[in-house]
Order: structure tokens, then C-alpha cells, then sequence
């Protein structure tokens, strides 16, 4: 049985491309009640083992799609941002040694300003 319920982390930054040259990222201020509060950061977070258990015909733990999948969860939980349908996400590199446990980026381009309504209230704290 595995030692947590957590297999990794990851992260996903919003791009906002909307052609006057200048490329906007989406970000936030860490609540107080969080580590690294007060610091500006992207949303993110952990990612649950049971989100990796995606089936690919031989029943696989695939931390790639746990990853992705936990990456839009933490975007709309901290932003309340979901993406338009038809929006795909992007892996983007990852610095090795400054995250214990796997870690996956992704990212995506928007060709507009997004609504940002913010965090569900039961998400405030982050």
C-alpha cells in the first residue's frame, strides 16, 4: 500500500497572447494561511495517487495525466478560471531538485483575457 495519498505536485501557468506584444501570465498572492504566504505565485498544487490511475487497456498509474488532470483542478479551485472548451494545455519544463517527488508544469495560451471570478470561498485560504 502506498506510504500517501499524494504522488507528486505540479503547476500551470496561464498566457495571455492577445497580439499588442505584450504576453500577460496569470497569478496570485498566497494567502496567509498557506506556506510562502504573501509571495506571488501560479496556481498548483498536489497531486493525489488516485488521479494517476488512469486506464490505458493494462490498468497503468500514469502521473502525467494525474498531473494534468490536478493542474486544471488547483487552476479553478485558486482562480476559478476553467478553460474555454477546445483549450489544450501544454507540458513545459521542470528544474530538477526543486520539487520533492515528481513535478509536472503545463501551460497554456490564451488569445484573450479570461473572466477570473477568483477562489470558491472553501478555496480562500490558499
Amino acid at each position: 500500500m502506498p506510504s500517501s495519498r499524494y504522488k507528486g505536485s505540479c503547476g500551470i501557468y496561464v498566457f495571455v497572447d492577445s497580439g499588442d506584444g505584450v504576453p500577460w501570465l496569470l497569478v496570485h498572492r498566497r494567502s496567509v494561511h498557506v506556506s510562502s504566504s504573501g509571495k506571488i505565485a501560479t496556481p498548483g498544487g498536489r497531486v493525489e495517487r488516485q488521479l494517476c490511475s488512469h486506464i490505458h487497456g493494462f490498468g497503468t498509474h500514469d502521473f502525467e495525466v494525474g498531473a494534468r488532470l490536478s493542474a486544471l483542478k488547483e487552476l479553478r479551485e485558486e482562480s476559478g478560471l476553467v478553460l474555454p472548451e477546445g483549450v489544450s494545455t501544454m507540458q513545459l519544463p521542470t528544474c530538477e531538485g526543486e520539487h520533492s517527488g515528481e513535478h509536472r508544469n503545463f501551460g497554456v495560451v490564451l488569445r484573450e483575457f479570461p473572466v477570473v471570478p477568483g477562489p470558491g470561498e472553501q478555496y480562500a485560504f490558499e
